[in-house]
């Protein structure tokens, strides 16, 4: 799926910005939040939202360790 047009509407509004890229086949980019979308939905921090839920199916908590895995070798490079 590509989802480049949403992230340049995001990132042309301010809303997010490039942060790095991952030590990943690709060199995938990273990409963070700004003040600006903070501002937007009311919030001081990331921490003020909602957790997820947590997930009722196998197939959905191995896809959800991938997506940990993933973000904590970007926390060397995302604020």
């Amino acid at each position: 799926m590509d989802c480049s047009a949403v992230i340049s509407g995001l990132v042309s509004k301010g809303l997010v910005e490039e942060r790095g890229r991952l030590e990943l086949p690709g060199r995938p980019l990273l990409y963070g939040t700004t003040t600006d979308f903070l501002r937007c939905l009311g919030i001081s921090s990331l921490a003020e939202l909602p957790q997820p839920q947590k997930e009722q199916h196998q197939e959905e908590t191995d896809a959800e360790g991938s997506r940990e895995e993933v973000l904590q070798q970007g926390e060397g490079t995302a604020e």
